[in-house]
């Protein structure tokens, strides 16, 4: 058996070398297209993200109630919440003793129904903010880059606060009612603290949304 002399040495170095480098290039490559593939994925799964976050945002706006907001609290009939706003728009101008009880009644099924839609949205809304600060931030493993949600989590915060002040406008027409119930009159009511507090809900409801409406329109990506 022949030695092996210098130049076989340095041929089966060369030869391992070029092994080792042809198997690195196509890990590489392997690598980059797993890694393209990613991006092409999560880039996918933003856009339809994004798209639902956008139709959300209308749709609360809009006051649309969500099919997940009716399995909260279904919504009273028709027949019943004609005549539940009927009795309602009329309560600072004055109810027989009868409209006043039928408003009552009505109350509990109809009164809560508007807020806790919105809710029930702005809660959905919340959710999907949360995955797509998740989704952005796998998206910056792969892909350095700045995302920002400033704008969503702020109209958030402003939708949640008009949720709170939504529910306390019903709590407040309930007070009214049992107020007008007890004997107390309309003119009694308007010159008592509940008017003012009404007045004051409804200032801030109006601002409130504004606020919300820009935002809703100074969202980008």
């Amino acid at each position: 058996m022949k030695p092996l002399t210098q130049s076989m040495y340095r041929s089966a170095f060369v030869a391992g070398l070029l092994c080792m480098l042809g198997v690195y290039f196509v890990s590489q490559e392997i690598t980059d297209r797993t890694l393209s593939s990613l991006r092409e994925a999560q880039v996918a799964d933003v856009e339809v993200l994004r798209a639902e976050i956008m139709e959300l945002t209308q749709s609360i706006g809009k006051g649309t109630i969500t099919d997940f907001a009716t399995t909260l609290l279904p919504d009273c009939s028709i027949s019943e919440r004609t005549v539940f706003d009927n009795r309602l728009t009329k309560l600072d101008s004055g109810l027989t003793k009868q409209e006043l009880q039928e408003l009552d009644t009505l109350f509990a099924r109809c009164a809560p129904t508007t807020a806790v839609a919105r809710a029930a949205a702005v809660y959905q809304l919340e959710q999907k903010i949360s995955v797509l600060e998740m989704l952005y931030q796998q998206m910056q493993l792969v892909t350095p880059h700045t995302y920002t949600l400033n704008t969503l989590n702020e109209l958030l915060e402003v939708e949640y606060t008009i949720v709170k002040k939504s529910f306390e406008v019903v709590a407040l027409q309930k007070e009214i009612i049992n107020a007008l119930l007890l004997g107390m009159t309309v003119e009694e009511v308007r010159a008592n603290e509940l008017r003012e507090r009404g007045v004051a809900l409804r200032t801030e409801l109006i601002t409130l949304t504004t606020k919300a409406n820009e935002l809703r329109t100074a969202i980008t990506w």
